[in-house]
């Protein structure tokens, strides 16, 4: 979560984080990288998430920004997307990339190449930018609050519901990562589903430097260092 916040403010422009959870670690460690902490249970998800929504809410923002806490985007993520909510409610990318840090600090990359079928217009979850003016009819609980699974298809049912209007950009100039290792379980599981792997690390760690740092400190604490 400090990689995610730290990026978040320090390179991506945005103005606030709010994190969500229970464990006190978390809290701790969201505090100190400069995160507004808000205490929820974590399931379910959607009363989860709308938690923090609600608490963002609070600082009166023109958009927010959607990311899990182990997920990065790109430094001009912001600046190529965010002039779409001109036209847009709801403004997401069609894939991302993952990125797994083995115990011994290996790191496996691939690419999770979007939903298929009658989602395949659907924006992924990570980097979603929604409009204040969209949450505001939904009070800014865009989330079914009793669901634990399917949460990017909830909030992307609640911006049509309500008479939003969705894009999905396909542009190579933006990147998002979801971050996984050997010592938790991620939403997104590395490899999973329409999936292809990469072999080449070096693009992802060029727009991603801190990867790097994570996968030095996951072989210290694997070698209790």
């Amino acid at each position: 979560m400090p990689y995610t916040i730290s990026r978040l403010l320090n390179k991506c422009g945005v103005d606030a984080v709010v994190c969500v959870g229970s464990n006190v670690m978390d809290m701790d460690a969201c505090k100190n990288a400069g995160a507004v902490w808000v205490n929820h249970a974590n399931i379910p998800l959607g009363a989860k998430w709308n938690a923090g929504f609600v608490a963002a809410w609070n600082m009166s923002p023109s958009h927010i920004l959607f990311v899990g806490s182990s997920d990065f985007v790109c430094d001009n993520w912001l600046s190529v997307l965010l002039p779409f909510t001109d036209d847009y409610d709801l403004v997401g990318v069609k894939i991302f990339h993952q990125a797994h840090v083995h115990a011994d600090g290996r790191i496996s990359t691939g690419v999770w190449n979007g939903y298929e079928g009658k989602r395949s217009n659907e924006p992924i979850g990570i980097g979603r930018i929604i409009t204040s003016k969209a949450l505001s009819k939904m009070n800014f609980r865009p989330f079914n609050p009793s669901w634990n699974r399917s949460m990017d298809f909830s909030l992307y049912n609640s911006i049509i519901e309500n008479g939003g209007r969705c894009h999905q950009y396909t542009g190579d100039d933006v990147m998002s990562l979801s971050v996984s290792c050997d010592l938790w379980e991620n939403m997104h599981r590395f490899g999973y589903g329409n999936f292809q792997h990469i072999s080449d690390v070096s693009n992802i760690l060029s727009v991603f430097p801190e990867v790097a740092d994570f996968s030095n400190n996951i072989k210290k604490i694997q070698n209790g260092v």
